[in-house]
């Protein structure tokens, strides 16, 4: 094994998820004398045979399994890792981890500890799951697989688990079997973005059937989950109920399933009204029963309800250019979509511009549109806000620069520099008596506006 190589796996079937993927990987810093694999497994028939394939290609001792929908914004996450692993105890790290998967192997049901940034389609948000107080990390029972970092090489069980489920608390179970911790980290803050929108489960509680007959020995048992407090305080659990649960959760998955089959046409009326640019209609049917079910189980159609806010926003406000000019399919629109949050992202986490001027200006972005992007997807709405107006302002996008401080403003209200700014365009505009409103709103002047007064010899 190569003690200076690290290798990032993952399974795609994105191609637009796995570039962005992997640019944040690239981005991150590199130890001296260490070298970088990425090795993305295309058409694996579940995620451990994925990744064993993987695994066995690479020589590298240190490799990062990782969904193609997660973006490592820690610059420094490859010390970090190897920070931890420089205890040879420690087998397997992960950004989440449950602390109860003997009682309930359902993670998201029992207690959990760890940290990262989470974009559901309409919300953002840093997720903090429990503290890890005044420790480098916790050890837990298994960890989520939206990120698994070794340093140890053990086969993942695809010889029982045969889809895209359980797999992390498995190898969780395998890692501690040989004896070694499985931990998440100390974050003061997250590691990681997951842009993980909606789950499908169809075959998950099929795969934890699979998980307790194999695991059943290592203490894992049918039992207790949040609902239960009772059998949490005494320790007790009952097994009846759990599998009562588990079966009432495995058919509400079967409904969902067969609801997906049921309105699976609706994707060629909506692809239809967009060709059409009935963009009225398409609103019309958006509204009915079908339309909303399936917004509530598939993620483009879910983000087609926000682009279709955004549209009906910038006819308000008259634009000039909406989201939805050139879009024929729901296929175009959600890559539209996802190329202007991942921009978004880059500017807000790694403060780079390359490829955002050539977007706003091929698609004539508007302004609803940003504030919209930045209102659902932004986990730092007023900086990233302010970003975004300050590269407007230096590409001499003037009247977009002032419109999104004036939102920055709205959610930060009468900061020194946003005021200064917002005077610094009505200056460049004529507008003087607009400035001297700006500038008169700032309550304790800084050096700040010493420096714009100067800029403008008053």
């Amino acid at each position: 094994m190569n003690a200076h190589k690290i290798c990032f796996i993952m399974c795609v079937n994105d191609q637009l998820y796995l570039n962005e993927c992997i640019s944040y990987i690239e981005h991150l810093s590199l130890p001296e004398g260490f070298e970088r694999e990425i090795i993305p497994v295309e058409g694996a028939g579940s995620m451990t045979s994925g990744y064993n394939q993987a695994m066995h290609q690479s020589d590298a001792k240190y490799k990062v399994y990782l969904h193609q929908d997660v973006f490592l914004v820690n610059h420094n996450f490859i010390y970090d890792i190897l920070k931890l692993f420089e205890n040879p105890r420690i087998g397997l790290i992960g950004m989440v981890g449950g602390l109860d998967v003997d009682r309930m192997p359902v993670m998201w049901e029992g207690r959990r500890v760890g940290f990262l940034y989470s974009n559901s389609i309409v919300t953002a948000d840093s997720s903090k799951l429990g503290d890890i107080y005044g420790e480098e990390y916790m050890e837990v029972q298994a960890v989520d697989g939206l990120l698994m970092a070794t340093q140890y090489d053990i086969p993942w069980r695809e010889d029982i688990l045969k889809s895209w489920d359980f797999y992390d608390v498995s190898q969780s179970m395998e890692y501690r079997r040989q004896s070694y911790q499985v931990v998440v980290p100390h974050m003061q803050q997250p590691w990681c973005v997951h842009d993980d929108g909606f789950v499908n489960l169809k075959d998950y509680y099929r795969e934890l059937e699979v998980f307790l007959r194999e695991y059943a020995g290592d203490g894992c048992r049918m039992g207790d989950n949040k609902r239960q407090e009772e059998h949490m305080k005494t320790g007790e659990w009952d097994s009846r109920q759990f599998m009562e649960l588990m079966e009432q959760e495995k058919q509400k998955e079967a409904e969902k399933q067969e609801l997906r089959e049921k309105y699976a046409g609706c994707r060629e009326k909506i692809d239809a009204f967009l060709e059409e640019e009935a963009y009225g209609q398409l609103q019309d049917y958006v509204q009915t029963q079908e339309v909303q079910i399936l917004s509530k189980l598939e993620s483009d159609v879910a983000l087609l309800c926000i682009v279709l806010s955004v549209y009906f926003m910038e006819q308000q406000e008259g634009a000039e250019h909406v989201i939805l000019e050139g879009v024929r399919s729901l296929q175009q629109m959600r890559e539209r979509w996802l190329t202007a949050k991942f921009l978004m992202w880059r500017l807000e986490f790694m403060g780079e511009k390359e490829g955002l001027g050539e977007f706003l200006e091929k698609y004539q972005v508007s302004v609803p549109f940003l504030k919209y992007l930045v209102h659902t997807s932004s986990f730092d709405k007023a900086n990233t806000s302010l970003k975004l107006a300050m590269f407007l302002k230096e590409n001499h996008k003037l009247a977009a620069a002032f419109a999104m401080l004036s939102y920055v403003n709205e959610l930060c209200p009468d900061e020194e520099f946003v005021l200064c700014e917002m005077a610094d365009i009505c200056m460049r505009a004529g507008q003087f008596k607009q400035a001297q409103d700006y500038i008169g709103r700032i309550q304790n002047p800084t050096g700040i506006l010493n420096g714009f007064l100067e800029r403008w010899q008053i």
